[in-house]
């Protein structure tokens, strides 16, 4: 039970040393990326990579604070232990292995994500419902000029439109086209 207890906190070492490793590739990769960041076609390279920074470094500091913690209660575990170990101390050392590996798998990736910019993805819901109202919304309500022949409010083409203080409104024919 002791060499599974080691072999987890061996890979909860590994994902760290994975991020610390990242880091430094990212930091020393940037030097390029960074370059594209002058041209207004490339730069969306560059911000990609700011925020890939920012995601690693948001991971990092959740890795290093969930390791820590992690930490102080294997050493409580460790000092609670005596020269006669039983099988209860085992497993509760076990137990308190596998959840550290658990959370500093799922925990660091969210946080990351939301940094990121993964909004309700990185919660891990998906597209949710009020994204959704509030998509319908704005696709409804907006008043496109071109489309309906007028630019200003208050200016009249012959279609009636949300634009010219008309009944119709934009949600209501997108309901009508469905």
């Amino acid at each position: 039970m002791a060499t599974i207890v080691i072999t987890i906190l061996a890979l909860i070492a590994a994902n760290m040393l994975i991020l610390l490793v990242s880091g430094w590739i990212l930091a020393y990769a940037g030097v390029f990326y960074l370059g594209f960041g002058g041209c207004r076609w490339t730069s969306d390279i560059a911000i990609s990579y700011f925020k890939t920074v920012l995601n690693i470094g948001v991971q990092l500091m959740t890795m290093v604070l969930l390791v820590g913690i992690g930490q102080q209660f294997i050493n409580a575990y460790y000092a609670q232990m005596d020269v006669n170990m039983n099988l209860n101390d085992m497993a509760a050392m076990l137990v308190a292995a596998v959840v550290l590996l658990v959370l500093v798998n799922k925990i660091p990736p969210m946080i990351g994500h939301i940094a990121q910019g993964g909004g309700t993805h990185a919660l891990g819901n998906g597209f949710g419902a009020g994204s959704a109202v509030a998509a319908v919304g704005q696709l409804g309500g907006h008043c496109n000029g071109r489309q309906y022949g007028c630019h200003r409010r208050g200016q009249y083409s012959g279609r009636r439109s949300s634009c010219d203080g008309g009944s119709e409104t934009g949600l209501t024919k997108l309901i009508q086209r469905l």
